[in-house]
């Protein structure tokens, strides 16, 4: 009994150690949580004033500022930043959020069945030549063209307005890294390095009128 109470005794003792070691290695970091628009910044502190270094789990979110103050949010999504100081470190949880919000984002479902994008998006407003039609915005002013070749999703085309065209440039700034072209024709990609981006955004005008195509990004034609 006597080694039985012994034994639980050092197990609480190396527990609350363990405990107090790992609470003393734990840097002290205001904010604790970080929520901000993209192009926007984020100073942060460390309690004992010394120097510190900010790392980012993803650079295409938020990015440590020039002069490793704090952060500044880039593209819309999550991420978590890490502070490091005297052997000590944090990790902060990034948000950087929309400013633009009146357009619905696409259901990027590439390769899917009609019936996958209508589970994720409900019954279509039309439905012709392999197409499936929805609002962009809930008036009903914009939409967007679901095309389908051989069954699966292949292309995503939204139209915006010429009133809409300006909000329509913004909202993509803020989701994508972005490639200019001419006067009217920019692509966008959701990843600085075309190695790693998964989806591409081909944003022109027709002659008639803006278009936006959306399409799983194929590394072997990057700029098709």
């Amino acid at each position: 009994m006597k080694r039985i109470t012994l034994f639980l005794l050092l197990a609480v003792g190396l527990m609350a150690c363990e405990k107090s070691e790992k609470k003393n290695n734990a840097l002290q970091v205001n904010p604790t949580s970080i929520t901000c628009n993209s192009g926007e910044s984020a100073l942060i502190t460390v309690d004992d004033g010394a120097d510190f270094t900010i790392t980012t789990a993803d650079s295409c979110v938020a990015q440590p500022l020039e002069d490793g103050t704090g952060i500044r949010g880039f593209m819309v999504g999550q991420t978590v930043v890490t502070v490091t100081s005297n052997g000590k470190s944090a990790q902060i949880p990034v948000t950087v959020a929309p400013k633009i919000t009146e357009f619905q984002d696409p259901a990027l479902l590439f390769g899917g069945t009609m019936q996958d994008v209508k589970d994720v998006l409900g019954e279509p407003k039309q439905t012709a030549n392999n197409n499936l039609y929805y609002n962009v915005t809930e008036d009903g002013s914009i939409y967007a063209a679901y095309k389908f070749e051989n069954g699966k999703l292949t292309r995503i085309y939204v139209y915006p307005t010429n009133e809409k065209i300006g909000s329509f440039y913004k909202y993509l700034n803020e989701r994508y890294f972005i490639e200019p072209v001419d006067e009217q024709t920019a692509h966008y990609y959701n990843h600085f390095n075309l190695n790693f981006a998964t989806l591409k955004v081909h944003l022109g005008h027709d002659g008639t009128g803006w278009f936006a195509e959306y399409r799983a990004f194929d590394p072997a034609h990057p700029y098709d």
